[in-house]
């Protein structure tokens, strides 16, 4: 879009447990897989079913980190996801009310922090995992996964440091 947002619907399916297949990832390389720190402006709710999206460390179907939007069946959060080796496990808070969300992930070493902002400076912890499963070779990106097509969400401002 000529404001440089990225407008995704989500579709399709998750990377959760053996739901792999997911489409709607969008990633890049990183600078330094020891010490790297990725942040996103969030226009939109998930709205529908068990619709997500947010920023992402990927290495494969099996091996991420992620923070999101989570519709999770009329029940609306801000999750920290992660899987290592296939074992899937998310912890998080409930949504916020606002359309409009940043999110944020530190990762240093195997500790990755998950953290959301309803302005872009103030930073809330969602949660913090470890996931060795990473390793060095993942990429940064977004995603938006998990629906039927009829929720637009605008990603903008997304950083990769």
């Amino acid at each position: 879009e000529e404001d440089g947002s990225l407008s995704i619907w989500p579709t399709g399916v998750s990377e959760w447990a053996t739901g792999n297949g997911a489409t709607n990832i969008f990633l890049t390389d990183v600078p330094n897989a020891d010490e790297v720190s990725i942040t996103v402006k969030m226009d939109g709710k998930t709205r529908n079913g068990y619709e997500e999206g947010g920023i992402v460390f990927y290495k494969d179907s099996d091996n991420y980190t992620a923070i999101q939007r989570k519709h999770a069946g009329g029940n609306p959060n801000i999750n920290v996801s992660t899987e290592t080796a296939g074992s899937p496990s998310e912890a998080g808070t409930s949504d916020i009310s606002e359309e409009t969300v940043y999110f944020r992930l530190d990762k240093s070493g195997n500790e990755i922090n998950g953290y959301y902002s309803v302005d872009g400076q103030d930073w809330q912890l969602v949660r913090t995992v470890e996931n060795a499963g990473l390793g060095e070779d993942f990429k940064a990106g977004i995603l938006c996964t998990c629906g039927s097509g009829v929720t637009e969400i605008r990603f903008l401002d997304f950083t990769v440091d």
